[in-house]
């Protein structure tokens, strides 16, 4: 069991669970992101389902696992997307199901919450959920359900809103 990793040099699986608890009941990758150098990164639950009992974001690096901002991603925000630049795996962005977008330029050291800052002039919302991401180049998109698609043109330093929209979720 625990959590295995194609190389693609050597043209196989291997088990790649260092530093991972595994005395998890399951171990769920629920979001993945990988750098242009093999850097993983992963949102994790530790439940019976997939949305069941969120367990932090992990990095994958030198066949080691790093839990990352414990105190950002713990028991209660679930991670439902995440990416990492392709020019830098220390630049990566995670967004969550209820807190919006969070991204990194140092690794996961730190952490800006870009949630607030989306769409200031927007009335407040109490959910942010982050249905879809993706970074191109110096390029990085977020969709929030309900809200917005908004356009990074400097590797996630700041946000312009789109006037493309994204439709609620049926049901």
């Amino acid at each position: 069991g625990g959590f295995w990793n194609w190389d693609d040099s050597a043209g196989n699986w291997s088990r790649t669970n260092g530093n991972l608890p595994m005395s998890w009941r399951a171990a769920n990758c629920v979001a993945l992101g990988r750098g242009n150098d093999g850097v993983l990164v992963a949102g994790m639950t530790r439940g019976s389902a997939l949305q069941a009992d969120p367990a932090g974001l992990y990095r994958l690096q030198a066949g080691a696992w790093t839990r990352l901002a414990a105190e950002v991603f713990d028991g209660s925000n679930l991670i439902t997307q995440i990416a990492v630049s392709p020019a830098n795996s220390d630049h990566f962005a995670v967004g969550t199901n209820a807190r919006g977008l969070y991204v990194t330029q140092d690794g996961g050291q730190s952490f800006t919450n870009w949630t607030n800052q989306l769409a200031p002039l927007a009335t407040p919302r109490n959910n942010f959920r982050v249905s879809a991401m993706a970074w191109t180049t110096s390029r990085l998109v977020v969709a929030v359900s309900d809200f917005g698609v908004f356009v990074s043109d400097d590797d996630g330093v700041g946000f312009d809103v789109s006037t493309f929209r994204v439709p609620t979720a049926p049901g």
